[in-house]
């Protein structure tokens, strides 16, 4: 027979939302429709003491043009043996989270394009050397800022890593040195 299958969706911003539908139809090819969207990982290593501190990270997206984003994006915490620790929401003009060493997060379904910055709270890395690298980005101090590009985690693709190494200054001797 003849039937009638009516649909209305609706989207609450240009990205962030999903609709899935999955039909079981005599004669019909699927498709799955594409997102254009990245993944971004953001890891914290602490060299030269075992330390179990918190290291609080901002991070503040925009689109491709500088304009605030729309969308909330949800991320996952991760320990260094990959199990997750906890799930939560970046609220898109000014999220935090909190890592720890050897801890990482994962931020999915970002716009291809979309622009980050991330900025690793001064207060809880003091006593610290900080390195940033990343991909594609551009580090500062201890911010950087970069693009969501195409392709996926672990190929060298939109990943950040901040290393502290912990520096200690010997004590001054008040000699010249010369005997």
């Amino acid at each position: 027979g003849t039937h009638t299958l009516s649909f209305f969706y609706t989207e609450r911003g240009a990205s962030g939302s999903s609709c899935y539908m999955h039909f079981t139809l005599p004669s019909v090819a699927s498709i799955t429709p594409e997102h254009n969207t990245g993944n971004l990982e953001i890891e914290k290593l602490v060299v030269g003491m075992d330390t179990d501190a918190e290291f609080a990270f901002d991070i503040r997206f925009t689109d491709a043009d500088g304009n605030p984003m729309r969308d909330d994006y949800a991320y996952t915490r991760y320990d260094a043996d990959g199990n997750i620790i906890m799930r939560d929401i970046i609220i898109s003009d000014g999220g935090s989270f909190n890592l720890r060493a050897n801890e990482y997060v994962i931020i999915k379904y970002l716009p291809i394009g979309t622009v980050y910055t991330i900025s690793e709270n001064e207060g809880s890395s003091e006593g610290y050397l900080v390195n940033i690298e990343a991909t594609g980005g551009i580090a500062d101090g201890n911010s950087v800022t970069g693009r969501i590009i195409e392709g996926t985690i672990g190929a060298g693709f939109n990943e950040v890593s901040y290393t502290n190494s912990w520096f200690y200054e010997l004590p001054q001797t008040g000699g010249s040195g010369v005997t």
